[in-house]
């Protein structure tokens, strides 16, 4: 029995993963809460939740990547299935099977399918709960710092493994020889995390989020009457500037009601 094969090395290998990505991942996750917490120590309006906030969307961004991860390795595997570069892998015909390849009798394309499926589906699960529990469960709508911060860290990891996909891409085409499934796992690479950057740029630019703090509860203005008194006083007229009108000039003998007969005024005789 070869004690470093089977069950051990992989046990080996998920143990010495979590000794060294969990405390990178921890000591990212802080430097990303110091940070957010110095600048909402700036805001006019700090977040209540902040840290509550950090562990769920970072956790939700975990299962983002898991999900995306997956997807690549199936992917990959249904490529290399189609026989795009080199040889084809040892295959046998199924009895009844009116000619299609089989796989022979070691399983590791099997196990590539199982591994991917499996990181898939964990991945959404995770990602669907840790998303309603950030939205529905915290203020997230007033203070949305916290999600826009790992959407774009998402954006980040997502453009990184775009570049590095596409440079492996155009490098192979030089290549006289190819190594066995590096071509299939750049392409899958590329097919899965293009159209989602493209929706993580799209969610974090023109998704409806604000970048700012929304107060919980917005006046609305429905009429005049409650706003009075945020109108500007409308200016009362200047009565000095106006120019007076004619006095009421005294009663004339001639405007007296009903007319009077005129006296004659007598001559000054000779």
């Amino acid at each position: 029995m070869d004690p470093f094969s089977g069950a051990l090395v992989a046990g080996l290998s998920f143990f010495l993963i979590l000794t060294t990505a969990v405390p990178f991942l921890l000591f990212l996750v802080a430097l990303v809460y110091v940070a957010l917490r110095v600048r909402d120590a700036k805001a006019e309006h700090p977040d209540p939740e902040l840290g509550l906030k950090t562990a769920y969307w970072f956790l939700y961004t975990l299962g983002v990547l898991v999900a995306h991860f997956g997807a690549t390795i199936l992917l990959s595997h249904w490529l290399q299935l189609l026989e795009l570069t080199g040889p084809a892998p040892q295959r046998m015909m199924v009895p009844g099977g009116f000619g299609r390849p089989a796989v022979a009798a070691n399983d590791d394309w099997s196990a590539a399918s199982r591994t991917g499926w499996g990181m898939t589906l964990a991945g959404l699960l995770l990602a669907g709960a840790f998303y309603l529990v950030g939205a529905l469960g915290t203020r997230d709508k007033e203070w949305p710092t916290v999600r826009r911060v790992f959407t774009g860290g998402r954006i980040a990891v997502g453009g990184m493994i775009v570049v590095f996909a596409f440079t492996f891409l155009f490098v192979m085409q030089f290549q006289r020889e190819l190594p066995p499934g590096l071509y299939e796992s750049a392409l899958a690479a590329l097919a899965v995390w293009l159209p989602s950057l493209a929706v993580h740029v799209f969610l974090f630019r023109w998704g409806g989020t604000p970048a700012y703090h929304v107060p919980a509860e917005v006046p609305r203005r429905r009429g005049r009457s409650r706003y009075v008194e945020d109108e500007e006083p409308r200016a009362e007229p200047d009565r000095a500037r106006q120019t007076p009108r004619d006095e009421e000039s005294p009663p004339r003998p001639d405007d007296d009601e009903g007319e009077q007969p005129r006296r004659r005024r007598p001559r000054d005789d000779d």
